[in-house]
């Protein structure tokens, strides 16, 4: 079994790599067949962007980030729950992410982020694109300060 940290660990590095060089990793191809592309095309026939694969896009990219910084990410695929992400580091505190493209988080979801936060001693954070990805901590109910990872 001590071949699986040392894999974990390997491609770890590989990633760090790959973010040191400023290259982006290929994300794989579904495994549908060619009639479900075809009905799923949009108006000048490339993939249709739906609001869903726009922030799934954004979690991938937040995620290649931390990890970029040395965290261990975890995604919460299609949960529609208080946290998208994760994130965890031996020096710090684990991070509750929640990923938002324009920023906004409606007063129950801040609320909701909160107390999950509270009751898992871990840190509220918001991640937005803004000029690149911006981390943000949440102090109080609707007041946020910017932090690195």
């Amino acid at each position: 079994m001590w071949i699986l940290p040392f894999i974990a660990g390997f491609m770890a590095g590989l990633v760090c790599a790959f973010c040191a060089l400023g290259a982006t990793l290929a994300r794989p191809v579904g495994r549908r067949g060619a009639g479900y592309q075809a009905e799923h095309q949009g108006p000048r026939g490339g993939r249709r962007v739906t609001n869903y694969s726009r922030g799934a896009g954004f979690e991938h990219s937040v995620m290649d980030a931390l990890k970029c910084k040395g965290y261990y990410v975890i995604r919460s695929a299609g949960s529609h729950g208080e946290v998208d992400l994760a994130a965890f580091r031996a020096d710090t505190s684990p991070w509750f992410i929640q990923c938002k493209l324009d920023g906004y988080l409606s007063p129950a979801e801040r609320r909701e982020l909160w107390d999950t936060c509270r009751r898992n001693d871990a840190v509220p954070i918001k991640a937005m694109r803004n000029k690149g990805i911006r981390f943000y901590r949440m102090i109080s109910d609707n007041e946020w300060e910017e932090v690195k990872p």
